[in-house]
């Protein structure tokens, strides 16, 4: 196994390139310039403090991989999610219905696809994307299952973060990349 610090320089460099490519596609959709953070890496113990909050959050998660799996998971504010919406539909956003909520499940399906894309080229391996799935919850409890799938697998934990956001607006959205097999590994092409 690599050592701590290559594992979070290779994953904060692997969310980079993913959270670039769904920055690129969520500004190509809302016509806006779109930024990211630098990326957040944990392997070991998770910082906690991170994901603690005593406000709920708008998660939308998507499974992907064929052989390798992991889960890429989007989480919102309810503010977010309205201005989001906004600029998404082109139309002031009164209620959360049927159609905000497609237009959710399909925004977040766009750009958990850009991350996975991302993440396919670079292990060389063919990837597909599952339904998103959306529930509302606090931030941990969100994350919960995949930490403990991770642990499960690979008897260890280890993801990344990244914030996007347009700018001039009060966007952000945390995209979280959970690999349910050693990404950094296959990253490096080492057995």
């Amino acid at each position: 196994m690599l050592d701590k610090k290559t594992y979070e320089d290779s994953l904060r460099e692997m969310t980079s390139i993913g959270g670039g490519h769904a920055a690129t596609k969520l500004s190509q959709m809302i016509n806006k310039k779109v930024s990211i953070q630098v990326p957040r890496a944990w392997f070991g113990r998770m910082d906690e403090n991170f994901f603690q909050g005593e406000k709920k959050v708008i998660a939308v998660s998507n499974n992907f991989g064929v052989i390798k799996r992991g889960l890429v998971v989007q989480m919102i504010s309810q503010p977010t999610l309205t201005n989001l919406l906004r600029l998404f539909l082109g139309q002031e956003i009164k209620e959360f219905g049927e159609i905000e909520r497609s237009a959710l499940l399909e925004l977040s399906n766009i750009l958990a696809g850009g991350m996975v894309s991302a993440v396919a080229d670079l292990i060389g391996e063919i990837m597909s994307m599952e339904v998103p799935r959306m529930q509302i919850d606090l931030p941990l409890s969100v994350i919960k299952g995949a930490v403990e799938m991770q642990r499960e697998i690979l008897g260890w934990t280890y993801f990344s973060t990244v914030n996007i956001y347009p700018e001039g607006e009060r966007i952000s959205i945390v995209l979280s990349l959970f690999p349910f097999f050693d990404l950094v590994k296959d990253m490096w092409k080492l057995r």
